[in-house]
């Protein structure tokens, strides 16, 4: 019996059903070759960017808030000078969690975060991959996995930073939340709230998704979702007030080292330079077409059919909102890639010429913007 007999006999619904490619190769292997394509390019970009700028490419690859998980990995958050340790404070712990115990075994500094984020980033596009196939079928989930790898900020997911593992999480996690295995949904959650503040937004995908099941099915055990996913962050504070002294530390971090204008300023301010100065401001330009892609990406979004579980909305419209919160961030690439589900959604609805235009599209900002990471003035 084939795999779609198998699912008919089923009763499986049409658009859940696994597409197998006519050379019956592993499912899993379509997905492992958008990431060695996508990462192979950000490669390539870096190497000549290494050879042009006379640095290396580890040197890249661990540029910028690496730098600083790699400071947290080696002397934690209390044991720093005062005016680095507030910096220090204002990053999540699972990234430098992960570099700490290779690092302080001796293993080489600069390779640890690249071997393991390249192995988590890999992992992502797998679990992505499955996840939007269990809504929209095969073809679906390979168009989604391209357009969220080459987005304008895809070549982050070759850097030691914290969008590899919301990814591989965030998919996990929602992954879960579609079977209902809602303690497994949850602790993928709570590594989700472990990486980044952005990280909140699996907690609003878990509270939406328990509230679902339980005015549908009276399913109360979806609350174990809603109450695990927290717990990266709650154990992260806890552990800042036990060794620095304040339940707040990261708060005060941020405030004192990066967001301290007020709350909602940072998208008149980027509008206000980007008719100013354009384009020479890459900074500012950025924020102010990623605030235009988002809402083209939301109509787009909202055409497909069937719609997306309203999960996916959860985390996309919480995040784009937390960007529009900072006075700093706004909606950077970066900030597009946290809320990945929307990116999945827009690349389960395009087809055609219309997905393949949007692709390149997106893949050639991504090899600027790759470019441009070198760049003093520039920070991803």
């Amino acid at each position: 019996m084939s795999v779609r007999e198998a699912d008919r006999a089923a009763g499986r619904p049409r658009h859940l059903a696994p597409s197998r490619a006519s050379n019956d190769r592993p499912r899993w292997l379509t997905p492992v070759l958008i990431w060695v394509a996508c990462t192979l390019v950000v490669t390539l970009v870096w190497l000549v960017t290494a050879h042009l700028k006379h640095t290396t490419l580890l040197h890249l690859m661990n540029n910028w808030d690496a730098g600083w998980y790699r400071s947290i990995a080696r002397f934690g958050y209390s044991p720093l000078p005062q005016f680095r340790k507030q910096v220090n404070d204002g990053f999540f712990p699972l990234v430098p969690l992960l570099e700490a115990g290779p690092i302080h075994l001796g293993l080489p500094l600069f390779w640890v975060p690249t071997v393991e984020m390249h192995l988590v980033s890999l992992g992502s596009a797998v679990a992505l991959w499955y996840l939007v196939s269990a809504h929209y079928g095969d073809a679906a989930a390979t168009r989604a996995t391209w357009l969220v790898f080459a987005s304008p900020a895809g070549y982050v997911m070759s850097m030691a930073y914290s969008e590899p593992l919301i990814v591989l999480f965030g998919s996990l996690c929602l992954l879960a939340l579609t079977r209902r295995q809602w303690v497994w949904a949850g602790l993928a959650g709570a590594l989700v709230t472990a990486c980044d503040p952005v990280g909140v937004v699996a907690v609003a995908a878990c509270a939406w998704a328990a509230a679902v099941a339980i005015r549908k099915d009276r399913d109360w055990r979806a609350l174990w979702a809603v109450a695990l996913a927290p717990l990266g962050a709650l154990a992260f504070f806890t552990y800042l007030d036990v060794t620095v002294g304040s339940f707040f530390a990261y708060y005060h971090a941020q405030r004192l080292a990066f967001q301290n204008a007020a709350y909602f300023s940072g998208i008149p301010h980027v509008i206000e330079i980007t008719w100013r100065e354009g384009f020479t401001n890459l900074v500012a330009a950025t924020k102010v077409l990623g605030m235009v892609a988002a809402v083209v990406m939301i109509v787009v979004a909202r055409r497909l059919r069937p719609a997306a579980p309203g999960a996916w909305w959860a985390w996309s419209l919480l995040a784009l909102f937390l960007g529009l919160f900072s006075p700093t961030v706004v909606i950077t690439p970066r900030l597009l890639l946290r809320a990945f589900p929307l990116i999945a959604m827009v690349g389960a609805q395009l087809r055609g010429r219309v997905f393949l235009a949007v692709l390149v599209s997106s893949a050639l900002a991504m090899v600027v913007l790759a470019y441009a990471t070198s760049w003093r003035h520039y920070f991803p």
